[in-house]
């Protein structure tokens, strides 16, 4: 038989970024999922989930309440579905090029609110991690794509797959992982369905993965969404997706430029310095950066998710 793949980019987070997945999944004949860093004990509990052998705690659970992964686990539990990985399992060399990327991100946070540092110190480690996230999904996608050259093999395990004419693969995937497509081995139909919007933080990485410059603007703008982000993380409003987040925050950093961007790290520096904080959470420094962002862009953060749903609705921000 041939196969086709089929891969849903997607945020992960809440049930309703995996709404999709819902409509996709009972026509799937294999099941990939992502899975970062995992393990033969995660393996081994997904597929004991898939064949009815193990029930997912989400069963009874309120879909509202549902992570991402809870509302799969119910999605796939007792279907009976192949489920497989082809991320790098726990512990691979590719994983510390990840965590080297995230500490260069909380570092350019760090300096973004630092008196003694300050925003051209900010932009410069921001580039360095979008550098090495760059890298990174570029060689998670690597990676995954090489793994996919063994799906035959799956045939083997499962030789009722053999009378079909064509398998259906879905793969479900962060948005940001959507480079590789172009990875895909030849001999696949591929398709793709996209959910969403990435982070910039992601979508600026992949630029540079490409060789493209990178504009010091768009490095700010990188800072503050991952900011903004740490203040609203928790606020998705009634259709609880993700990317309406996202959304909403590009809107924010759209309007700023580099020079408000330049007046808000020195004012939030500067409260931060005056009350002497030098860790996170910056209480004070962030205080101020809301109350300065807010004057550049006419836009009050949220802080409740009726206050999300309010602010997103009056800026028109609305889900595909």
């Amino acid at each position: 038989p041939s196969f086709k793949i089929t891969f849903l980019f997607s945020a992960h987070n809440t049930a309703a970024d995996f709404e999709k997945l819902e409509h996709l999944l009972p026509e799937a004949d294999i099941y990939i999922t992502e899975a970062a860093e995992w393990k033969s004990q995660g393996y081994q509990k997904i597929t004991e989930i898939s064949e009815g052998q193990h029930n997912p705690n989400s069963l009874n659970k309120d879909r509202g309440a549902m992570s991402a992964m809870e509302l799969e686990n119910q999605l796939l539990f007792d279907s009976k579905k192949p489920v497989f990985f082809i991320d790098p399992p726990q512990n691979h060399e590719i994983e510390n090029v990840d965590r080297e990327s995230e500490k260069l991100l909380e570092d350019s946070c760090f300096a973004f609110f630092s008196y003694t540092l300050g925003l051209q110190e900010a932009i410069k480690l921001m580039g360095q991690s979008l550098t090495l996230n760059g890298q990174y999904l570029e060689a998670r996608d690597t990676f995954a794509a090489e793994q996919l050259k063994n799906l035959k093999r799956i045939l083997d395990l499962y030789p009722n797959l053999k009378t079909k004419n064509e398998i259906n693969v879905l793969i479900q995937r962060g948005i940001a992982h959507r480079t590789i497509m172009d990875r895909v081995p030849g001999q696949f139909k591929k398709e793709e369905i996209v959910d969403g919007i990435p982070a910039l933080y992601d979508e600026m990485a992949i630029e540079k993965m490409r060789g493209h410059e990178v504009a010091d603007e768009a490095v700010a703008k990188v800072i503050i969404e991952n900011i903004i982000f740490q203040k609203i993380h928790s606020l998705r409003g009634k259709n609880n997706k993700s990317s309406t987040q996202f959304k909403l925050i590009r809107h924010i950093v759209s309007v700023l430029t580099m020079d408000d961007i330049s007046v808000i790290c020195s004012s939030a520096a500067n409260a931060s310095a005056v009350a002497e904080e030098e860790y996170f959470p910056f209480t004070l420094g962030t205080t101020q950066f809301v109350k300065v962002l807010a004057e550049k862009t006419g836009v009050n953060l949220p802080t409740n998710n009726e206050e999300f749903d309010a602010l997103i609705q009056k800026l028109g921000i609305v889900e595909e």
